[in-house]
């Protein structure tokens, strides 16, 4: 049975960066719900959520999500929302190992504020601030009941590489 790592986080985390810079260390394979949402309807979450709205979104990435095989071992990054809906967190437990990729609220803000116009979730200029930590606070318990935590800002790649080695028989 192949072993299986979801990265989770807030949006701006690292969690696509990680999961590729992981699967090379570690020789497995890497995919982005993202990529895959996009890749199987022709839409990005953005124009999802932008064309109808964020349930209809949460709905085919919990689809597309549930729907994955896995052949071999595997660096999955989810969607920043994806373990918060749909008993997706559940899901994910059940089929391998997650890991919270913890970022101060600080830190993702410097991340994202940039490309606020990618997030449609954060709103205008105006209002993405107070959306983002509206966000952070909503998530943050759903979150916590991830045993495995890693220091995204100051995460050792190759260190977390070899924590995975050694949690898989």
């Amino acid at each position: 049975m192949p072993s299986i790592i979801f990265l989770c986080g807030m949006p701006g985390s690292g969690k696509s960066t990680i999961a590729k810079r992981l699967a090379n260390q570690l020789q497995w394979k890497w995919v982005d719900l993202d990529i895959i949402i996009e890749e199987n309807s022709g839409k990005s979450p953005q124009q999802w959520i932008t064309e109808f709205d964020e349930t209809a979104f949460r709905k085919i990435e919990s689809e597309t999500l549930q729907s994955l095989i896995f052949s071999e071992n595997t660096i999955v990054a989810v969607g920043g929302g994806t373990p918060c809906f749909y008993d997706n967190l559940h899901w994910m437990q059940q089929k391998g190992k997650c890991i919270y990729l913890e970022i101060p609220l600080k830190a993702l803000w410097n991340r994202v504020s940039s490309k606020i116009e990618e997030r449609p979730l954060l709103g205008n200029e105006n209002e993405a601030l107070q959306n983002l930590t509206q966000l952070f606070e909503k998530r943050k318990p759903i979150y916590e009941q991830i045993e495995w935590k890693e220091a995204g800002l100051s995460i050792d790649v190759k260190q977390l590489a070899e924590k995975i080695r050694n949690s898989f028989p």
